[in-house]
């Protein structure tokens, strides 16, 4: 099972088997023969503060969102399911690749226009999933002014919630 661990200090995992640690000692945990591993980390720019990924066992999981919130070093530490959706580049839908897109052009998933995203100049956006909701289940109050790539759009909470709550079953 994999989590996000966010605000993390820099410093604070270094040494992953002394993040560990802290985790244990600071939250008052029990974690002897768990399976627990850093996969990625991701340090925002200009920043002392990053965002780990990590795998853990199940139990670890349970526990950890039951806490909402780990002590690690002198940092408070938000924790959450990382949720991982398959987005096509192409396109800008979910659950394929690119190569595998079944769609004609490329549309752009900043304005919705038919060019690639990088080349875009628009200063306008637009969702190319929400728009396409609007057309197809008749959804008038879905708004489309943000990217594809926007973490509050709709289309995209409505993904990451199907696949917390597919993570939660199992």
């Amino acid at each position: 099972m994999k989590l996000k661990i966010f605000d993390v200090d820099k410093e604070d995992c270094e040494d992953e088997q002394g993040f560990w640690e802290k985790i244990r000692d600071q939250n008052e945990l029990r974690m002897n023969s768990i399976e627990r591993k850093i996969i990625h980390k991701v340090v925002r720019a200009n920043s002392k503060r990053m965002t780990v990924v990590a795998v853990v066992n199940a139990e670890t999981r349970e526990r950890f969102l039951q806490l909402e919130k780990l002590k690690i070093g002198w940092n408070i530490c938000r924790v959450q399911d990382y949720v991982g959706i398959l987005r096509c580049f192409k396109c800008c839908g979910y659950y394929h690749f690119a190569k595998d897109c079944s769609k004609l052009k490329e549309i752009c998933g900043k304005c919705a226009d038919q060019h690639a995203t990088k080349d875009c100049n628009s200063k306008t956006r637009k969702c190319i999933n929400c728009e396409e909701k609007i057309r197809v289940y008749n959804i008038k109050n879905l708004k489309t002014d943000h990217s594809s790539y926007d973490n509050n759009c709709p289309c995209l909470r409505k993904e990451m919630k199907k696949q917390r709550d597919r993570i939660q079953c199992n």
